[in-house]
């Protein structure tokens, strides 16, 4: 289950990256700014930072999508001498509050 989890999670970020790359480097094509976005030829040079804006954003949820994705199956092992709040043998440590 696990595996099909991430795999959707790899596929929404590779999503978000094609977006970025049809609102930040191929807003100007015709196709990209009237057929996808709706945008007047008219107005490119008005929306063109809005979709600069919208590009990195959509670029962040990719990388933070592939950072969660890439991690998602490490597990931490505490170092000898530390605290945990879990513990392999004993399950999950309750605080006394």
């Amino acid at each position: 289950m696990l595996f099909i989890v991430q795999a959707f999670a790899f596929l929404a970020a590779a999503l978000h990256v094609y977006i970025w790359v049809m609102e930040r480097l191929r807003f100007g094509d015709p196709k990209i700014h009237g057929g996808v976005f709706g945008a007047p030829s008219a107005d490119v040079d008005t929306v063109r930072s809005w979709a600069f804006n919208q590009g990195f954003y959509n670029l962040f949820l990719a990388v933070g999508a592939f950072v969660v994705d890439s991690t998602v199956g490490i597990r931490a092992t505490p170092v000898q001498g530390t605290t945990s709040r879990c513990s392999p043998d004993r399950g999950p440590v309750r605080s006394l509050d």
